[in-house]
């Protein structure tokens, strides 16, 4: 309410204090403690101020309870880790767990356990470079969980974690300890008939056969995992891509190609990147390989393409090359890993290409009523539409404004404007507001009605028409392009619209032909005013090295930073300037 309508929250009369009792208070605490650790399914902590409790706790004297600080220790971990404050988390768990061990409570000392290998199991995931430290650390309090519920006689526990000390083998490439493992996984998962445990078994120990060149009893392992699979209700898709990918490489190795393109065909429409980047990963680069192997090479050229933007868009690649940077995308539904805020996600990328200042200094812009237009331009391969799809995009999709939530709109195809600009208006507004028209948008006066009624509904929309020259070398004369000149004054003239055009500074004395040919007085008919230029340059040889950095902090591509050092040195000009397109 704060965020999307400010005027209408202010008039609110001040909020009325309820307090509880400091009695209701602590039950209230450890009824929330049972349920953690039991794994309730009711167990929420939304809407629970931890931090208050812990202030109430103290100033009612309760802080000489351990076993109640222990448990609110435990539940502070738990909303760290959801908030990807690791360190944190991991400092509250082993709090909590020094407690339960000083008073043998086994239970509760695996479950403490089982989170501190899930913290470290995040942190292993988020640094990719230098993390074996926190891979070894995971699998060690994984093993240490896994024995306190033997001791604790929990083999339930036990049968529903230990395919996650699997999954840390196999990152470790420890195969003879996976093996092992497998093998008792599945005596106790077919014993307790979790059959999409057991399908996962058996890929574990199809990887391990795949590994020992064992290329036929690969192919019969990996068969009975997804044979398994199938006689679970209601498996996802995705859930069968792992096995499919371990089958065609058996089957690759057994010299029978075509079924193995077959079958990663298959694999590859089954995973999607935002459940299982890395798989999907790993099945283009094998289809890329076998593609290449019998000379398809554009097909191989295209799967090696898409590699790259997956790898981009999830941090797996430092540089892109010549591609643009697109927008991160979080992993969806991952077992093991916090929450990340969409907003933490879109600031570290925009900090690691360099470009928080311009995207703040856009942002003022949009927010002011002055500025209708803006027209970023710059060099080709200074970074305009990564900054734009990166960057701007994500941000405003983000960012309300006055109490007005965005709509950012972007168009970078011209051949047919008209349709394209209706279509994305389209699929924003349902993405957005769930918002489904009764018809489909095709003409310049429909869209102009559309922008008028997204007004009325507290919208400010953001037309962005990335890579504008394109549309001057679709309409060749003055005479074809006048349509669409009307069409930008008469979004202009709505009160709740911004426009954005982004094109190379070669062509940007072609926007006079614009303000010559048609009356804009929003904008005092000057196109080409300083208050609607925005002038994208190089970095600065600091900034450079800073973006470097950024982009192999986190991905598996280690540079010292001597070499980065050198490296900037070399990319600088002799104006002291570094093109972005060469930090990618």
């Amino acid at each position: 309410m704060g965020r999307l309508a400010p005027d209408f929250n202010s008039w609110a009369s001040p909020p009325i204090q309820f307090t509880i009792s400091a009695d209701d208070m602590v039950n209230s605490l450890r009824q929330k403690a049972e349920q953690a650790f039991t794994g309730d399914a009711d167990f929420s902590l939304d809407g629970y101020d931890l931090k208050a409790v812990q202030q109430d706790l103290a100033s009612d004297q309760q802080e000489s309870d351990p076993e109640l600080q222990a448990s609110l220790a435990f539940m502070l971990g738990l909303l760290d880790y959801r908030n990807n404050r690791l360190d944190l988390a991991i400092a509250h768990y082993q709090q909590s767990l020094t407690f339960w061990q000083q008073n043998n409570n086994l239970h509760r000392q695996g479950i403490l356990l089982l989170n501190i290998a899930l913290a470290y199991y995040s942190k292993a995931e988020q640094k990719r470079t230098e993390n074996q430290i926190y891979w070894e650390e995971t699998r060690n309090y994984l093993q240490q969980s896994l024995e306190v519920f033997e001791q604790a006689q929990h083999r339930e526990l036990v049968a529903k974690h230990i395919n996650q000390l699997g999954e840390v083998l196999r990152r470790l490439k420890a195969w003879e300890e996976l093996h092992q493992l497998a093998h008792k996984a599945l005596k106790l998962h077919q014993n307790y008939d979790l059959p999409n445990q057991v399908a996962q078994d058996y890929g574990f120990l199809a990887e391990v056969a795949l590994e020992q060149s064992r290329w036929n009893d690969a192919h019969e392992l990996a068969q009975k995992a997804l044979e398994t699979l199938e006689t679970v209700p209601n498996f996802l898709p995705q859930e069968k891509g792992l096995y499919h990918f371990l089958l065609a490489k058996s089957l690759r190795n057994l010299s029978q190609v075509n079924e193995a393109v077959n079958i990663l065909e298959t694999a590859r429409n089954e995973t999607q990147p935002q459940y299982n980047p890395l798989l999907y990963i790993q099945i283009l680069e094998e289809l890329h390989s076998l593609y290449f192997e019998q000379k398809q090479y554009e097909g191989a050229f295209q799967l090696k393409q898409k590699q790259r933007e997956i790898e981009s868009q999830y941090g797996f690649r430092a540089f892109i090359g010549a591609g643009r940077l697109q927008p991160r995308r979080q992993v969806i539904n991952s077992e093991n890993s916090p929450n990340l805020p969409s907003k933490h996600i879109v600031e570290e990328v925009v900090a690691a290409f360099g470009r928080q200042q311009d995207i703040q200094s856009l942002l003022h812009r949009i927010g002011r009523t002055d500025y209708k237009l803006t027209v970023i331009y710059g060099q080709s391969g200074v970074g305009k539409s990564s900054i734009v799809q990166a960057g701007l995009l994500p941000v405003l999709q983000l960012t309300s404004f006055d109490g007005l939530e965005t709509l950012p709109i972007l168009v970078q195809v011209y051949t047919a404007w008209e349709s394209e600009c209706g279509k994305r208006l389209t699929e924003k507004l349902e993405e957005v507001r769930s918002i489904r028209l009764s018809e489909p948008i095709e003409t310049s006066a429909a869209i102009i009605e559309q922008l008028q009624q997204n007004e009325n509904r507290n919208l400010l929309t953001v037309l962005i028409f990335d890579q504008f020259e394109e549309f001057f070398f679709t309409y060749k004369d003055q005479a074809s392009r006048r349509p669409f000149y009307d069409f930008l004054r008469d979004c202009l003239n709505i009160s709740y619209v911004k426009v954005i055009l982004s094109l190379r500074q070669d062509y940007l004395h072609y926007l006079l032909e614009w303000s010559r040919t048609t009356k804009l007085p929003i904008i005092d008919d000057d196109i080409l005013h300083k208050n609607i230029l925005y002038y994208l340059g190089n970095f600065t040889p600091a900034v450079a090295k800073s973006v470097i950095q950024s982009f192999t902090e986190n991905s598996q591509f280690y540079l010292a930073p001597d070499l980065i050092d050198a490296l900037v040195e070399d990319l600088a000009s002799e104006l002291r300037e570094v093109r972005p397109m060469s930090c990618r």
